[in-house]
């Protein structure tokens, strides 16, 4: 696989055989919500995807497809930290939808805490 790894590729099989309880597989492709992930869920622990996961649809389709155990919501939380209570709550409308601009990344890598530009109001800063 030219943009990934897959099950041969990886050392997925020999960290499960050593005791690992489980597997954080990233990223997706294009074509599917945590398609590459969906292999390694043969291996008989759980299975973590992440990849625009914050998108709920995304998120849905990959569990009920069985391609994954569980999500990694990431950068979604740092756009809004209440993204988990807003979806059990069905406040869908309400979620700050991370643009995937990076520059929260940007801030981390300069020491400076973490910004998202879709905050609104005032910049707002999480202590670094």
């Amino acid at each position: 696989m030219g943009d990934g790894h897959d099950i041969a590729e990886s050392l997925a099989r020999a960290l499960v055989a050593t005791g690992v309880d489980i597997l954080d597989i990233s990223p997706a492709s294009a074509a599917a919500p945590a398609d590459r992930a969906a292999p390694f869920m043969a291996l008989g622990v759980p299975v973590i995807a992440v990849g625009e996961m914050d998108r709920l649809a995304r998120a849905l389709e990959a569990l009920a497809a069985g391609r994954a155990s569980l999500i990694a919501v990431g950068r979604g939380l740092i756009a809004d930290a209440e993204w988990p209570a807003k979806v059990q709550a069905g406040r869908l409308d309400e979620i700050l939808v991370c643009t995937g601009c990076d520059e929260c990344f940007g801030y981390l890598d300069r020491g400076e805490g973490v910004r998202c530009a879709v905050w609104d109001g005032p910049a707002q800063l999480i202590a670094g």
